[in-house]
């Protein structure tokens, strides 16, 4: 029962490596990804969403 604590602690360490290298591979492929393909994010046109959320405008 001692080794409990210690045992769930480096799992849950390794878990979290696991996660954050497999968040930044991703991350590192989607930038690739959009690079070649040359892509923005954002389109260029006018959007009639209003963020500040007024309706008089």
């Amino acid at each position: 029962m001692s080794f409990l604590l210690p045992i769930t602690t480096m799992i849950l360490i390794g878990l979290g490596a696991f996660c954050i290298f497999t968040t930044m591979e991703n991350d590192r492929r989607i930038r690739k990804k959009i690079k070649t393909r040359d892509i923005s994010l954002l389109p260029d046109t006018q959007s009639n969403v209003s963020y500040t959320g007024r309706t008089d405008q």
